[in-house]
């Protein structure tokens, strides 16, 4: 069975480089994001932190390169188990995104990657991260487009049902599975949030994904899959490409320092 599955997955590779080459996958472009906005001497505060800060598969390195040359970084995320298999941040708490544990304008940078879906109320969300940013500070965050179908027609399906195709697509432990409630996964909703609690939307990006697994569902309307994606490259149908990568900056305060590093910070152990 490995090794029917490391065929297809073969089988996928070479029709994406047929169909639609030269992908610059939504993972990578995140982290390319993030490591443009991570200046040395910074503090950031990574939410939904797990085992690691970027995704192994994505080829972009783990961010332990990014955590060395901060002066604090802070992992949060409600799965004890998670936490523990992370070896990058050593400041790790177990909290949510609605109660986080640290002071008020602490942070010069926060970033959540695929976790905003899995929030059930994006106000109070950013609320809570607007207040723990220090002004001029920058939220980063990578979540699934609710209208590319391939995350449409799931949210459809039942949780349970849902889970087990995960753990049979990307090889996840249903464990590791959250559940999702979309509210902040279009543009349209995105501009609401920001808007209501006060953030500038510095850059708001739609991009496409790369992803192997899809082969082991759609077997071969992989080929339509990969077909659609070639034309959301086309202005006209951006907003149905696959994910959303999205800065949205805090309002400075008249007479503030946007970059000032320097900060008195106390967290939790």
């Amino acid at each position: 069975m490995p090794r029917f599955r490391d065929w297809l997955r073969n089988v996928y590779w070479r029709l994406e480089d047929i169909i639609d080459p030269d992908l610059v996958d939504a993972h990578r472009f995140y982290a390319d994001v993030v490591r443009g906005a991570i200046k040395p001497g910074a503090v950031w505060l990574e939410v939904g932190c797990g085992h690691d800060i970027f995704v192994p598969w994505a080829g972009v390195g783990s961010g332990a390169d990014l955590v060395d040359k901060c002066k604090l970084v802070v992992g949060i995320d409600y799965d004890h188990a998670s936490l523990k298999k992370n070896e990058i941040i050593d400041n790790l708490v177990v909290g949510d995104l609605l109660n986080l544990p640290c002071q008020k304008e602490t942070f010069d940078h926060v970033t959540a990657n695929m976790v905003m879906e899995h929030v059930a109320d994006p106000v109070q969300a950013l609320k809570s991260i607007d207040r723990l940013l220090k002004p001029g500070g920058v939220f980063i965050f990578h979540t699934p487009n609710y209208w590319h179908y391939w995350t449409f027609l799931p949210s459809l399906i039942p949780q349970k049902i849902k889970n087990k195709l995960i753990e049979f697509v990307e090889e996840r432990a249903e464990d590791d599975v959250f559940p999702t409630f979309y509210r902040i996964n279009t543009v349209s909703s995105v501009e609401e949030v920001a808007r209501n609690v006060g953030f500038k939307i510095r850059a708001l990006h739609r991009v496409s994904a790369s992803s192997s697994g899809s082969i082991f569902v759609l077997g071969p309307l992989i080929v339509f899959h990969l077909l659609f994606r070639r034309l959301t490259r086309l202005k006209a149908l951006e907003n149905f490409r696959d994910n959303l990568v999205v800065v949205l900056e805090k309002e400075s305060t008249s007479g503030e320092n946007e970059t000032a590093n320097a900060t008195s910070v106390a967290v939790p152990r």
